[in-house]
């Protein structure tokens, strides 16, 4: 469900009663939903299966082109959709150098 988010990381924390994680993503939003209700939805889910309070933090990557873990997620899904691989790596290449990535 959180494929299309552009999640770089998850952090998971636990203490006796409470789970605290940790989403960053490129898209917060589509994590969120209208008014929270994807996030309210997500939090029960958890909460059912772990038995424990939780807690979901939210943080959005301002430069997306930055984050390598989002950009090999881009990559692999252009190369998925039946895009030339040199031709999609050179588009990320190129994107992420216009963000002023040094090498």
């Amino acid at each position: 469900r959180l494929a299309k988010a552009s999640v770089s990381r998850i952090v998971i924390e636990r203490t006796l009663k409470l789970v605290t994680i940790t989403i960053c993503t490129a898209r917060p939003g589509i994590i969120i939903g209208k008014g929270g209700q994807e996030v309210d939805k997500l939090k029960e889910e958890l909460k059912k299966i772990t038995d424990k309070d939780v807690q979901i933090n939210i943080f959005e990557i301002k430069k997306p082109e930055l984050d390598a873990v989002i950009v090999a997620n881009n990559v692999a899904r252009q190369i998925e959709g039946k895009i030339a691989y040199r031709r999609a790596i050179k588009m990320a290449i190129a994107a992420t150098m216009r963000m002023g990535a040094e090498g």
